[in-house]
């Protein structure tokens, strides 16, 4: 029997009726919106029914539509992939589970049985779980990362998304990147291959050429492989790239192709399976020859039924006298991780829930101020073009005015309050095309070094990060000649969302004391997507050069560059650098900083004549 803690926790978390047990952040979870999850495992069910759940982009869309509409929620998400089918609402009057699945074409009569639910906080433990391969029937996989992004770009799309939404979704993926390329949860523990020697041993006695097939290329089929070999067995194994055969075979291993798999059935005496597919790799009906199968995938390889077939045994791991302790290692590291991301998500809301209250009370306030002038301001015999044009500019200033005022209140009553803007480096290919890619590798472990130790290798324009004058002017000011008071200023972020061109009229209502000037584009919405790359909101030349005669000094985007990237040439850029300005890009959580003011923390590397760094952005409200 497989002996792994980690597993108990994993167990737990698939139970239909067990909710995640995780260490929330403190005294925050009360501002999270209530969230309901309801889900159907479709890996559990019949492959009849399964057929069911073969739903188009176009259904999705549209019972994600009709599913928020019957239960009055405030955003819906709906996730389908080959495993599972999940409905998530944001407050949602009216129960989910016979709703949605009438809006699905499926009897409640008939599914109930079939659904779990997660109800508030267990909700978000859960998908951060979810996102980084633990709850996937192919353990440790991560397909499960764009599937997530897709959803959440498809009820983006219909208009069925929220920000609590955004933010608990983007921050899955973006901590399943981090988790996917730090960890290997796939890992091939050598525990299991010497638990499928020992079972073989103990059916058989000596192993000396006796033929077995392993169907599967992958690391655990190549290390029971290896194994096998030692015991000096006649080993195939399948391989679906011949091209690739000299590099995974291990030595003495015959190549076979994955076609070709029943063609040695009436010469082995055993059959191990290992494959990362969905599909069976040998059903009931092909069994004839070999009496032996051990199944050491999930999901399955081998058809359960096969070992009801007379003279048959099939075994999976489960029957093995193993442990994984290299993949508890694992999990227990990526549950640190997963403990982080919800601290920081409801750190996040936390943030947010408090500009928020500001943001509604100063727009009530310039309402009434508006309504209290109403009747002076028809007495100064405007046309009505003009008094629209008065009405609207008192609205406009007004709500600034008592936003800054009620910031700075807030801020002498907080003992502090901090949001990151950056985001973290991790394992990947380049943001920007053709710069270096961005490798975070493990040097020294604490069991083999009795210390961690990584090597990071990036380049200066990595993630977020900051350009100097240097990185294209000839004589342009490197970032080491500033001094560090360069790297703190007052900051105002400038909502762009709704608009292409940022010009001088968006910014010439700018205070006199903003030193940084950050523009939400909602750009920051495509990271990790190929739309990243399209054009964002362009700031005009004519607007740069008015804020730099006012004063400002740091521009901040979340979106890769400042220029538009489908064409020649970088004038925002030069306009920039060449007052020696400083350019921060691929900034986070702008949207929830919308007319704030707040003090910049902006803190590059120290690198000689350096051209730009990696960059670790915080507005600090203390």
């Amino acid at each position: 029997m497989v002996s792994f803690q980690g597993w108990d926790f994993f167990c737990s978390v698939c139970c239909p009726c067990t909710a995640i047990s995780l260490p929330l952040c403190k005294n925050k979870g009360t501002l999270m919106r209530a969230l309901s999850m309801i889900g159907i495992r479709l890996d559990k069910l019949e492959p009849s029914q399964r057929k069911l759940f073969d739903f188009s982009e176009e259904r999705l869309s549209d019972a994600t539509v009709r599913i928020r509409r019957k239960t009055a929620s405030k955003a819906t998400i709906l996730i389908c992939t080959c495993d599972r089918l999940e409905i998530w609402c944001e407050e949602n009057a009216y129960e989910l589970v016979e709703p949605s699945l009438r809006e699905l074409s499926l009897s409640p009569l008939a599914w109930k049985k079939h659904v779990y639910t997660k109800e508030g906080k267990a909700c978000v433990s859960y998908l951060f779980t979810l996102a980084c391969g633990l709850l996937s029937p192919l353990f440790g996989e991560d397909q499960i990362i764009s599937q997530l992004t897709a959803c959440l770009n498809r009820s983006r799309i219909i208009g069925c998304s929220s920000f609590q939404f955004e933010q608990l979704f983007r921050k899955a993926v973006t901590l399943a990147k981090k988790v996917q390329t730090q960890l290997d949860l796939g890992v091939a523990d050598t525990s299991v291959a010497y638990g499928v020697q020992s079972l073989l041993a103990k059916h058989y006695g000596a192993l000396e050429g006796k033929p077995v097939l392993v169907i599967g290329s992958s690391a655990l089929a190549r290390l029971v492989s290896e194994v096998l070999v030692a015991e000096k067995m006649q080993v195939y194994m399948t391989i679906r790239d011949k091209e690739k055969a000299d590099l995974l075979l291990p030595k003495k291993v015959l190549p076979l192709s994955y076609e070709q798999r029943f063609s040695v059935f009436s010469q082995v005496d055993v059959v191990i399976s290992a494959t990362k597919g969905q599909y069976y790799t040998v059903k009931k009906s092909e069994a004839k020859g070999p009496s032996l199968y051990i199944d050491l995938a999930n999901p399955f390889d081998i058809e359960p039924e096969i070992g009801d077939v007379e003279g048959i045994r099939r075994y999976t791991t489960d029957d093995l006298e193993c442990s994984l302790p290299q993949r508890e290692h694992e999990v227990e590291k990526a549950m640190e991780f997963i403990v982080a991301g919800v601290e920081d998500f409801f750190s996040c809301l936390a943030t947010r829930e408090a500009l928020i209250d500001i943001q509604q009370i100063s727009t009530e306030a310039a309402k009434d101020l508006v309504y209290r002038l109403h009747d002076p301001v028809s007495k100064l015999g405007l046309e009505p073009d003009e008094k629209h044009q008065l009405m609207k500019t008192l609205t406009d200033t007004a709500r600034k005015a008592f936003s800054h005022q009620l910031f700075e209140t807030k801020k002498h009553q907080d003992h502090g309050a901090y949001l990151d803007l950056s985001r973290p480096l991790a394992s990947g290919p380049p943001t920007y095309p053709g710069d270096p890619e961005t490798e975070v590798e493990e040097w020294a472990t604490l069991e083999e070094n009795h210390y961690r130790l990584k090597r990071l290798s990036f380049g200066t324009h990595s993630f977020t990060h900051m350009d100097s004058p240097y990185h294209i002017l000839k004589e342009g000011k490197s970032l080491d000649r500033y001094p560090v008071s360069s790297f703190f200023a007052r900051a105002y972020v400038l909502d762009c969302r709704d608009c292409r061109i940022i010009d001088r009229v968006m910014v010439q209502d700018l205070k006199p004391d903003v030193e940084a000037l950050l523009f939400c584009t909602g750009w920051e919405h495509y990271w990790g997507d190929v739309r990243y790359l399209d054009t964002p909101p362009q700031l005009s030349l004519e607007a740069v050069s008015f804020l730099l005669e006012k004063g400002v000094r740091i521009f901040g985007f979340d979106a890769p560059s400042c220029d538009d990237m489908g064409k020649e040439g970088l004038p925002i850029h030069t306009a920039i650098l060449s007052k020696e300005g400083l350019i921060l890009e691929n900034l986070c959580n702008l949207e929830a900083l919308v007319d704030a003011t707040f003090t910049l923390i902006a803190l590059p590397l120290s690198v000689q004549k350096s051209d730009g760094s990696p960059v670790r952005v915080v507005a600090s409200f203390s």
